[in-house]
This record gives structure tokens, C-alpha cells and sequence, in this order.
């Protein structure tokens, strides 16, 4: 028995079986992009909640606003990228 491409399967001579072909993936759902859309809204919340706390505790303002906010922003994309692929 030897496998050719697609799947074909020979025993030297004749055709033995073909493997079906895969099914293509079905499309993703909307939800999925209104689901990652919330949760970069969150992301950005909540680094910029975290940053709000170490300005008020170290006196970092306006820092530590800003970097939480784009770590949440990174860490959104992040996770929309990861759903995308």
C-alpha cells in the first residue's frame, strides 16, 4: 500500500480508496467579534483601574493612567488576534 496526494491510496496497480476531502471550516459567528470587543473594553478598564491605584499610591500620575491603559489595549488585541486565528 502507498499513499499518493489527496489521499489516493495504491497497492501498486490498482486504486485502492480515496480519502474524502476535508470540510472547509465553517464561517466564524458575529458573536465572536462582539465578545472581543467587550473584552478589549475590559482589558483597557481594568489596566487603566490598575494604573489609577498606583498613581493614587506612588504618585506616579499621570504614568501610571497612561501605561495601564495601553497594556490593557495590548492585552485586548492580544486575545482579538488569538480569536482571529
Amino acid at each position: 500500500m502507498q499513499l499518493l496526494s489527496r489521499g489516493v491510496v495504491t497497492d501498486g496497480e490498482h486504486l485502492v480508496s480515496r480519502a474524502p476531502e476535508p470540510k472547509p471550516r465553517p464561517p466564524k459567528s458575529p458573536w465572536i467579534f462582539a465578545g472581543a470587543s467587550l473584552q478589549i473594553g475590559v482589558a483597557i478598564g481594568i489596566g487603566v483601574a490598575i494604573g489609577w491605584w498606583l498613581d493614587q499610591r506612588y504618585g506616579l500620575a499621570p504614568w501610571g493612567v497612561l501605561a495601564g491603559g495601553i497594556l490593557g489595549m495590548l492585552a485586548g488585541l492580544y486575545y482579538l488576534l488569538k480569536e482571529l486565528s
